[in-house]
């Protein structure tokens, strides 16, 4: 099921992550660094809210509605009630910003749009939860494919218009807001805004708002190097930036979300049904999937960054990006492994706080780190400084977690999984100078073919035993 699952949300997710990776290809030809560089932080800047203001409610989804005892529409319900408040807070907050802001026309415009873009982004995250939640990940697939879908499409439309930054802002929020409505509002018609229960508005906020600190701190750790650099170099440095960190974000961080994604909710039931050990046994599983598909991807882009970014990139962007793409991959890979594997013994443990610790130490040493690298090595000082801040993360929730879930050790033929992508970079090493389009399409068949090779001949994970007998069972009935 793990397997199926993950294949379904890669492919639920790969629509959409294909579509933001024409949306930087696009975008970095339409748009010039400083532009990029301010849609980018304004981005950013929204995430973060939506982490202090809105993640506890999505997270909280995420953790019961699988197994709430009291149905779904008083879940439902609680929520969308929960949800009005916020965005009557943020909705105060963000005109009493406006207001102040009389003298600067283009920064209230910003913070206005900002405001709805918050409130059209936590609703579309918390469907995609829901959908997460129901095991629907048809539904959520439609739901982030439309998204991008219209986000790349208006936003471009407004781009060539000549609304720059606007358009490219507003076609991001039109995204959220008409997914939503198209796969989305099934979930909240009929809801009645009734009181929300007690212990369940309890549960909701004791599981979910120590994560919001952590969601906050963790997008310090991965936007923080933005407003930095924007700060202490340019905003088009911020920019170029961006653009490298996005594109190593949209294709490592995509698989290994898709298996968290199809993971999270097997284990929560593992743990509800079964107890500990079933749990820490579909954890075990999650790991090695996980490193399965994320260890190999980052090889390919440490291998192959110049010619990816020459190719996807525009003229203004590629090269400097280029020396960021394979160090946010490897910063990507240790996010991922603390988030999606690690960090999960805490969410188990009900022990969330003591998360904060770990990523507290990556937020502290990230920004300490970036306003020392930055005025040294500029970029590339920045995309050391996010790989040495997850490194600490990492190590300080493995220290943690011991006394609260004990996570289990990856299978014993995780180290197969190394050997083979290894491999694979040998057998790229000759292609490294090759550029285009067409030689980046060989490249990444040679890349995948010579790691399922190795992989079949190393029987990782008994890849090659489970090959056999599906092949075997095909071919008895055909």
């Amino acid at each position: 099921m793990l397997v199926r699952h993950s294949a379904l949300y890669l492919l639920a997710r790969g629509l959409p992550a294909v579509i933001n990776l024409l949306v930087i290809a696009l975008y970095t030809r339409l748009l010039g660094p400083n532009e990029y560089g301010q849609y980018t932080i304004v981005v950013a800047a929204v995430s973060i809210l939506n982490a202090v203001f809105f993640s506890w409610l999505i997270l909280g989804v995420e953790r019961f509605l699988p197994a709430h005892s009291g149905g779904n529409q008083e879940m439902v319900a609680a929520v969308a009630h929960v949800y009005l408040w916020l965005v009557g807070l943020t909705a105060i907050l963000g005109g009493a910003i406006v207001l102040y802001l009389r003298q600067d026309q283009t920064l209230r415009w910003l913070v206005g749009v900002g405001v709805v873009m918050l409130w059209a982004q936590a609703w579309f995250e918390l469907n995609l939860a829901v959908a997460r939640s129901k095991f629907a990940p048809l539904r959520y697939g439609a739901l982030s494919a439309l998204k991008a879908g219209i986000a790349l499409g208006l936003g471009t439309i407004l781009i060539t218009l000549g609304y720059g930054t606007k358009g490219a802002l507003l076609g991001l929020l039109a995204g959220w807001f008409l997914a939503s409505v198209s796969f989305g509002w099934g979930e909240w018609i009929g809801v009645r805004l009734m009181r929300p229960n007690h212990k369940l508005l309890l549960n909701l906020g004791s599981y979910g708002l120590p994560l919001t600190i952590l969601f906050f701190l963790n997008f310090l750790v991965s936007s923080s190097d933005r407003f930095l650099l924007g700060y202490l170099m340019s905003v088009g440095a911020a920019g170029v930036y961006a653009a490298g960190y996005d594109l190593a974000q949209q294709s490592v961080g995509l698989l290994m979300s898709a298996v968290n994604l199809a993971a999270f909710p097997l284990i929560v039931r593992a743990m509800e049904d079964s107890g500990a050990d079933a749990a820490r046994e579909q954890l075990r599983k999650s790991a090695f999937l996980l490193l399965g598909i994320a260890v190999p991807a980052v090889t390919g882009l440490c291998m192959l960054s110049a010619n990816i970014g020459n190719v996807i990139l525009g003229k203004a962007f590629s090269n400097d990006a280029s020396l960021v793409i394979p160090l946010i991959a490897v910063a990507v890979l240790l996010s991922g492994i603390k988030s999606f594997y690690v960090d999960l013994g805490f969410q188990l443990g009900r022990a969330t706080h003591k998360l904060l610790w770990s990523v507290m130490g990556a937020a502290l040493v990230n920004i300490l780190l970036n306003l020392w690298w930055i005025p040294l090595f500029g970029l590339v000082g920045a995309a050391y400084a996010t790989i040495a801040a997850f490194a600490v993360g990492l190590c300080v929730s493995i220290f943690l977690v011991r006394n609260v879930f004990v996570v289990p050790m990856p299978p014993r033929d995780t180290y197969k999984l190394l050997l083979a992508s290894a491999a694979m970079a040998l057998v790229l090493w000759p292609t490294v100078s090759f550029q285009g389009p067409i030689a980046l399409i060989l490249q990444i068949t040679c890349g995948v073919t010579a790691y399922t090779l190795f992989l079949w001949l190393l029987n990782a994970g008994g890849f090659r035993d489970k090959v056999s007998a599906f092949v075997g069972r095909k071919w008895k009935y055909a």
